[in-house]
């Protein structure tokens, strides 16, 4: 293992740029900055100015930085993950990116998934990939994902918008404000105070506490509202549902123009202690089950075309046939004919040898000549 040291102090900026190769970043309590590497000296470069190191790697990185350095990940490719720090910021990155405790995230521009959890803030734009983060206590802003988004435990303000996919809110406290969502919503919410409003071009599944005091609006003009909730002050339709459930201090607003609404009750420490292995477990069974849905689609596929491939066998034997039969019919009527020639011939040249005799006279040799050709 290579390990090279660099004396920054307690607060250093370190960017990563164009790394190619996974990434491990582990804050400590030391003012020093270690990288330890495999591979030799030169697959890892650096230039170093006061408080702030540029690194440039194409081999896998270990790197150890004090606990409130500032980390930036410039055009890098690989995996990254980075651990107990108190800034980090990542632009055009290629791989999964994974962050615990740190405090500030602010990421663009990735191609892969990315996860959080124990952060202040997080803000995330222009990623494609699935996106999880647990337990961010003051702000989340997410704009443009393509990929599916969950969130658990989320504090103070989430933002969200331009989502291409599914979204899971899990005991968000603070206010949240989602738009522009092509996708369903699996919302499970406490609600106390503040506003939730959603705006969803999807399904929506609704698990409210029992305990929640909130104002409820839902609206699906193209959908049905489902559910036997007792709410106070209740007005329903077939599209459209209003009512309070407690005193009201807070309120959940959703509409959904092309999908359907189902509100449920379901105490919150159903799903607040809700461990990862069952999520994950979940979401294994739905691969397997989506994976056999291939299977027997490819076994479908393939007796279909083997079905296809016997009939055309069959066509060309039964069109191989009918050629034969043509071609043996052809034959006889080509014999039949040269024969029938053959015959009228030798009947001429009788009636002539007749009429040379004087058997018969020129007038009957014509007549019957005639009758040969008829």
């Amino acid at each position: 293992m290579k390990k090279r040291t660099f004396e920054l102090g307690q607060q250093p900026h370190l960017t990563f740029v164009g790394c190619t190769g996974d990434i491990l970043i582990q804050g400590w309590d030391r003012p020093q900055v270690e990288l330890q590497s495999r591979h030799d000296g030169e697959a890892v470069e650096t230039k170093e100015q006061d408080t702030t190191l540029e690194i440039a790697s194409s081999v896998p990185l270990l790197a150890k930085v004090p606990s409130q350095s500032n980390i930036g990940l410039q055009g890098c490719s690989g995996d990254a993950r980075i651990q107990n720090l108190r800034e980090l910021h990542v632009d055009r990155h290629r791989g999964d990116l994974s962050a615990d405790r740190v405090s500030q995230i602010e990421i663009s521009s990735v191609h892969g998934d990315v996860s959080f959890r124990d952060s202040d803030s997080v803000h995330v734009s222009a990623l494609n990939g699935d996106m999880r983060a647990r337990v961010v206590r003051e702000k989340v802003t997410v704009d443009g994902v393509r990929g599916r988004v969950a969130l658990r435990r989320t504090g103070g303000l989430a933002q969200i918008k331009r989502i291409t996919g599914d979204l899971i809110i899990r005991g968000a406290t603070g206010d949240v404000d989602v738009r522009d969502l092509t996708g369903d919503l699996r919302l499970s919410a406490n609600v106390q105070s503040g506003q939730q409003q959603f705006e969803v071009n999807g399904d929506v599944d609704i698990h409210l506490d029992p305990a929640s005091n909130a104002h409820v609006e839902l609206e699906a003009p193209l959908g049905r509202i489902r559910g036997k909730v007792e709410l106070n002050e209740i007005q329903a339709t077939t599209h459209s549902l209003t009512g309070t459930l407690g005193e009201g201090g807070g309120r959940l607003a959703v509409v959904t123009p092309v999908g359907d609404i189902q509100l449920r009750l379901r105490a919150a420490r159903a799903w607040e202690d809700e461990p990862e292995e069952r999520t994950a477990a979940r979401a294994s069974r739905e691969a397997e089950r989506v994976r056999l849905l291939e299977q027997k689609l490819r076994r479908k596929s393939e007796r279909l075309q083997e079905k296809a491939r016997q009939r055309s066998e069959r066509l060309a034997q039964a069109a191989e046939k009918r050629a034969s039969r043509v071609r043996r019919w052809s034959a006889h009527k080509s014999t039949a004919t040269q024969e029938r020639v053959d015959n009228l011939a030798d009947e001429r040249v009788a009636v002539l040898k007749m009429l040379a005799e004087g058997k018969i006279t020129a007038e009957q040799a014509d007549a019957l000549l005639q009758a040969m050709e008829s």
